[in-house]
Parts: C-alpha cells; sequence; structure tokens
C-alpha cells in the first residue's frame, strides 16, 4: 500500500537554539489541523538542538534532518527538498504558531482558490512564548488581493515580506529557490515568490508569534559587514521584481525605511573601517532626498516620519533618538523586522 502523504509539510530549520525548541515544537504539535507533517532541519548545531529535535523523532507527524550548517536559505530549500506535502510553509525554530495556524491558512488557500495564502504576524517576548501566554483568535475574514496591493503592503509592513506565515504549493519553491549564503534573503524574495502565483489571500488577524531575541540576526551585538550589503542587495531586488520605478512613494518609503535600519545596525559592524562611514553618508543622503515624499505619504505613520527628519537632519541625534523610542515600545505590535 502507498504511503499517505500530508497535505502539508511544516518545514522548520533550527540552529543552534536549543532553549526554543521545546516552545516552537509545542506549538506546532497543539493545531487544529491534522493533515500535516513537521519537517525539522537541524542546520549543524553544536548545542543541544539536535538531540531535543531528535526526541520529537518517534512521532508519526515528525520528521527530523541533520544537516552541515549552511545557513537559513539552504536549511529551507533542503527543507523544501524533502518534504512531502502538497502544499508547504514555514516556521522558524525560534518562533511559535497560533494553535489556528494550518487551519486558517489551509481554509484561507482553499476558499480563495489556491496560489498563496498569508497570515499576520504578532511580535512577542520570550518570556510569552515560553510561557505560552498569548490567547490567540480565531481568525475570521480572509480576502483575495491584488498582487500589486500586496506588495504594497509588503512595502508600507502592514504585511511582514517573510517567508513565514504563508502557504503555498511546494512546487513553486522547486521551481525558485531561497538564495544560499545571503542574510535578508526573505526581502530579497518576497516579490518574486509573488509574482510566480496567480492568486494571492490575506488573513487578517495575527497566527503567527514572532519572537523578539537578542540572539536573532536583527538584534545580535555585533555583525559583520556582509550582513550590511546582503541586505542593501535585498532592498535593491525587492524594488526591482516590484517594477517600481524610483519615484513611486511605495519604494521610497520602502528603502528609506531598511536604510534607517542599515544605519544602526552599523553600529554593531565590527570590521568595515571606512566603509560604514560611507554607507551612512549615503544613507543619510538619500533620506534627506527623499523627506518631502515622505513627509506627505499619508501612509507613513507620524512616528516614521519623524524617525526620517531626524536621520536626514540631525543625524547624529538618530540612534539616540531611537533608543529612547524603543523603550517606549511594547512587544505588542505587527511591526517589522529590526524595528
Amino acid at each position: 500500500m502507498a504511503e499517505t502523504k500530508p497535505l502539508i509539510s511544516v518545514v522548520v530549520p533550527f540552529y543552534n537554539i536549543e532553549g526554543c525548541v521545546r516552545y516552537c515544537m509545542k506549538s506546532l504539535l497543539s493545531q487544529t489541523f491534522w493533515d500535516y507533517e513537521i519537517v525539522c532541519i537541524d542546520d549543524g548545531s553544536t548545542d543541544g538542538t539536535g538531540k531535543l529535535l531528535d526526541g520529537y523523532g518517534d512521532l508519526a507527524n515528525v520528521v527530523v534532518h541533520h544537516k552541515e550548517n549552511g545557513g537559513l536559505s539552504e536549511a529551507r530549500n533542503y527543507g523544501v527538498g524533502v518534504a512531502r506535502g502538497e502544499l508547504v510553509t514555514f516556521v522558524d525554530g525560534d518562533d511559535i504558531i497560533s494553535p489556528y495556524y494550518l487551519e486558517a491558512l489551509e481554509s484561507c488557500y482553499r476558499e480563495c482558490g489556491g496560489g498563496m495564502a498569508i497570515g499576520q504576524v504578532l511580535y512577542i517576548s520570550e518570556d510569552e512564548a515560553h510561557n505560552a501566554s498569548i490567547e490567540w483568535g480565531i481568525p475570521a475574514t480572509r480576502l483575495r488581493i491584488e498582487k500589486r496591493d500586496l506588495i504594497e503592503k509588503y512595502a508600507y509592513e502592514e504585511i511582514l515580506p517573510a517567508a513565514c506565515c504563508r502557504l503555498a504549493p511546494l512546487e513553486l519553491y522547486k521551481n525558485r529557490s531561497f538564495p544560499s549564503g545571503a542574510y535578508y534573503e526573505e526581502i530579497a524574495t518576497a516579490t518574486g515568490f509573488v509574482s510566480d502565483v496567480d492568486i494571492v489571500a490575506v488573513i487578517e488577524g495575527p497566527i503567527y508569534g514572532y519572537v523578539m531575541r537578542p540572539g536573532s540576526i536583527v538584534h545580535r551585538k555585533r555583525a559583520q559587514l556582509k550582513q550590511v550589503e546582503d541586505y542593501i542587495v535585498a532592498i535593491d531586488s525587492f524594488g526591482d521584481e516590484a517594477g517600481w520605478d524610483k519615484q513611486d512613494p511605495a519604494r521610497i518609503y520602502f528603502e528609506c525605511l531598511h536604510y534607517s535600519r542599515i544605519y544602526r545596525l552599523l553600529n554593531v559592524v565590527a570590521d568595515a573601517g571606512d566603509e560604514t562611514e560611507e554607507i551612512r553618508k549615503a544613507i543619510v543622503s538619500q533620506v534627506r532626498r527623499s523627506l518631502a515624499s515622505l513627509l506627505k505619504d499619508n501612509r507613513v505613520s507620524k512616528g516614521n516620519k519623524a524617525r526620517f527628519a531626524i536621520l536626514g537632519l540631525i543625524p547624529r541625534a538618530y540612534s539616540k533618538a531611537f533608543e529612547v523610542y524603543g523603550k517606549r515600545r511594547g512587544f505588542r505590535r505587527t511591526a517589522s523586522i529590526g524595528g
């Protein structure tokens, strides 16, 4: 008798996050939807992550694979290669999902005619993840959306342009893989994946918990210049794939928002020398040139308008001002990676 294949494969990369394995796996195993497999990819962990994952290997719907370390993109691509489902969704091993995550995505995908279903992200603390203290609502509203409108929502971060929190055919990811060895691959590929599907549908309401960890890529205390360089490439790729010209308000906002994050990221780049100062000058110059467009754009929040004004006009005060602003913000938000 042929082996029955699951409808959905949940591909979950793990790398040196032994403190996150239990809360992530608990959320993955607590779904209201039943027809799925969990494909755990241990990306060459050197701590206890791999051993903890092996403890779940006897469960009927869990498969654990160990591979040499190659980075997040390579781990996702590997997961796509071994997944058996018709559809695939990605979850990061240091995050959690709502009990309704798969049910909501599958229902949205099916009712809206296929293509890609996308959910909303909730930003939470590590304590909330460990304590499972999030009270998830049952998302009910689903709507089809034009691809150009989705890309604009990506740009304004009304929807997070992430690999996670979406459901699409496995073949989509076999035909267009994630770029191995690159940071910010989610931004670089977001518009490309959207262009490859016919229909996009969105779930209104959070179903994915992005855990704000100090040790994650966007919150680490030290970074390499390559991270900055890959970030810039990803920003350009996003705009080019979207087909925007340089004067499009969405592109102006998207680029300036992410360049403002690069400006702060440069504070922890250790191996760059004079290059960091040149990048800083270019960022300030672009933000300053773009201020008129940013300040009259109704989709830009007052807080971000203030951010751009400070960075463009008094850049020396920017990092300090953002630090003060950041302390006043809580985790209960659906903003973007990096703030």
